[in-house]
């Protein structure tokens, strides 16, 4: 039972974050580049941040519990373990480009409509890829 519960809220956090990120890149980025306005991209931004944090933290909670179970106990060298570290490896990318879109003012008042969607773009591909990883663990696509 623990399991189905843990799958069910990573793939709430996993839509709330992703789907975020695809709004933004479908809906609030095209229409801040056609009014050259970017404070409509920082404005969603900002309202996005408090829910988008707690999906971020729910899927990372609960992706570590359900690695556990996918990896039986640390035997998980195969594809389970490929695909597990390769999660890993682009929460790290997450991290870092919200640290990167901080220092270099990507998401900052000063910055420009190319910088900020530039931001948006990459944290929606990197959330698309993280979603593709992990639909491999349901659908074995590699």
């Amino acid at each position: 039972m623990e399991y189905k519960f843990l799958v069910l809220f990573h793939v709430l956090g996993a839509a709330i974050w992703i789907g975020g990120f695809m709004v933004a890149a479908i809906g609030v980025v095209p229409r801040a580049k056609k009014a050259q306005d970017v404070s409509l991209i920082l404005d969603y931004l900002d309202a996005f941040k408090i829910p988008g944090h707690i999906a971020l933290t729910i899927q990372l909670l609960t992706g570590l519990r359900l690695a556990m179970f996918y990896m039986g106990g640390g035997q998980g060298a195969g594809t389970a373990g490929t695909v597990i570290g390769a999660k890993l490896f682009l929460l790290i990318a997450i991290v870092i480009v919200m640290i990167a879109g901080k220092k270099t003012g990507m998401v900052s008042t000063e910055t420009t409509i190319s910088k900020a969607s530039g931001y948006v773009y990459i944290m929606a591909l990197i959330a698309v890829s993280m979603m593709v990883l992990g639909l491999n663990f349901k659908l074995g696509l590699f």
